[in-house]
């Protein structure tokens, strides 16, 4: 009897350690899945952040050259000076898109689908004059001036919709960045 009793209480410690082996790796694997999920989120949420930034600086540069130095196309448009210029090109914008074009899979984890809108439109309207202005100015080589103020005007237009969308941009990615 004394024999069974021991071989009870020898098994019954191993039942219970087993227990506890049990419960401390079910707990040790969800511990370590959680911590690991809570430092991918944040590596996710910096590399977004990083790439806002990034965003942020080609396209301020990107509106400097375009619309605050003298000499740029926004200020032509807008003094109402591009008639004259018949051998002004500027380079297709695209190449310039670097940022945007090399990490645009991160456009979609942007919180912020306003932003994300906003990022594309500005891109999008960037590139649009670009191209509307550089055959602009190609017509202007074979067809008089007087003949081009209807889609001068047109280009205007676009310009004045591109600053708008610029506006609200840098609004919101300002106040995202806290800048």
């Amino acid at each position: 009897m004394n024999y069974i009793l021991c071989l009870f209480a020898n098994n019954t410690g191993s039942i219970i350690v087993g227990i506890f082996t049990l419960i401390g790796a079910i707990l040790g694997v969800f511990l370590a899945n959680y911590y690991n999920r809570k430092a991918e989120n944040n590596r996710s949420k910096m590399e977004i952040k990083a790439f806002l930034q990034a965003i942020y600086i080609e396209l301020n540069i990107l509106w400097r050259v375009y619309a605050e130095n003298e000499d740029s196309i926004g200020r032509f448009l807008e003094n109402g000076v591009i008639v004259q210029m018949r051998e002004f090109i500027i380079p297709a914008p695209e190449i310039y898109f670097i940022i945007y074009k090399s990490n645009a899979n991160l456009l979609g984890k942007i919180e912020n689908k306003e932003l994300g809108r906003l990022i594309v439109s500005v891109y999008l309207h960037i590139n649009e004059m670009g191209n509307s202005f550089n055959t602009y100015v190609n017509l202007l080589k074979i067809l008089p001036a007087d003949n081009m103020k209807s889609y001068l005007e047109k280009i205007k237009q676009a310009h004045a919709g591109l600053k708008e969308e610029w506006g609200k941009f840098r609004k919101i990615i300002e106040k995202e960045l806290k800048i």
